[in-house]
């Protein structure tokens, strides 16, 4: 994984919930030089597994990235941060909606919110109309 997203500039956020990296022993410069870098996901199992020789300078000059556990710090570049805990990753949760539908408008029809209560038609966000999830923008 070695210098993997190395100068991703145009980068903003990045997820990665379904990486494995247990058997990861190279991190060098991953994140390296991803200015425009604000978000890492991750799950809330991570761990890098305790094999990873190389990891220097992970996260060099990515000023804008923050996560659950801190703001970027420019003296703080290696593996240690790269956690969700006190580091720059930041835990993406499920939320047990697959499949959703984005649209303008909804049709005829009852609408839902996500605790379903009925709501109108001019109401913003994911609900549910005829059986379907629909991101009503």
């Amino acid at each position: 994984m070695r210098s993997m997203f190395f100068g991703c500039r145009s980068l903003t956020s990045l997820n990665l919930t379904n990486f494995n990296t247990k058997k990861v022993t190279d991190m060098y410069g991953m994140f390296n030089n991803c200015s425009s870098l604000t978000t890492i996901y991750c799950n809330d199992d991570w761990s890098v597994g305790g094999k990873v020789k190389y990891h220097d300078h992970m996260f060099i000059n990515c000023p804008n990235l923050k996560g659950e556990g801190a703001a970027y710090d420019s003296s703080k570049t290696d593996i240690e941060m790269a956690n969700p805990t006190t580091g720059y990753f930041t835990t993406k949760t499920n939320t047990g909606i697959d499949h959703v539908t984005a649209a303008s408008k909804v049709g005829d029809g009852k609408i839902y919110d996500l605790s379903d209560r009925q709501v109108s038609k001019n109401y913003k966000g994911v609900v549910v109309t005829n059986g379907r999830k629909i991101l009503q923008c």
